[in-house]
Order: structure tokens, then C-alpha cells, then sequence
């Protein structure tokens, strides 16, 4: 997916763009907390790889719950989450709105 290349090639303003204006982060992250500490995960000079498995994808009109198993992995740093993303299609453009994670 592109949002996984973006965040694979730490490009902070392509990997936003991503993420709805309304996106909440999990509490207790605000969203300008959220906004840094992705900016700041994206400026490590460490390479990052992500794997997506197992994804499922259900439409609901101009909704959709997409979840799936994540394999991250830097030189230094690895873990599998099971994520799931709600978006909406705004402006014919799927955007995620909300985002959970859990350690498998």
C-alpha cells in the first residue's frame, strides 16, 4: 500500500496524508502528540520494513474497517501488532479516521 511505502520511506508529509483531518489518536495521545511522535519515529536514520498479513476488509457504504497483522522491523527494533483502521472516503479519497493496536 502507498501509506506503508511512505511510512517504509520516512516521508512524514506523504505518510499524513494518510490520516483524515478528524484522525484521533489512541488516549491518552493528543493529536498534535500524535503528529510529533510520528515526526519524530520517521527522522530515525535506521531503515524501517513492514510486512501486512492476513488482511481483511470490510465496506460499509463510505466506510471501511480494514484489519490486519503487522510485522515491523528496524536494525534494532522489532514487533508484530494486530492493527485495525477505520476509514471513510472523503472527497474520493479513503483516509484513515481511526487506528488501534494490540501485541499479538
Amino acid at each position: 500500500s502507498q501509506w506503508v511505502e511512505a511510512w517504509q520511506k520516512k516521508d512524514y508529509a506523504e505518510y499524513i496524508k494518510y490520516y483524515a483531518e478528524t484522525f484521533l489518536p489512541e488516549k491518552p495521545l493528543t493529536r498534535s502528540a500524535w503528529l510529533n511522535q510520528r515526526k519524530q519515529r520517521l527522522a530515525t536514520p535506521e531503515d524501517i520494513k513492514i510486512t501486512l498479513k492476513d488482511i481483511n476488509i470490510n465496506l460499509d457504504g463510505n466506510k471501511a474497517l480494514v484489519d490486519f497483522s503487522q510485522v515491523y522491523s528496524t536494525s534494532t527494533y522489532s514487533d508484530t501488532t494486530k492493527k485495525k483502521l477505520v476509514l471513510e472516503k472523503i472527497n474520493d479519497v479513503w483516509l484513515i479516521i481511526k487506528e488501534t493496536s494490540s501485541k499479538k
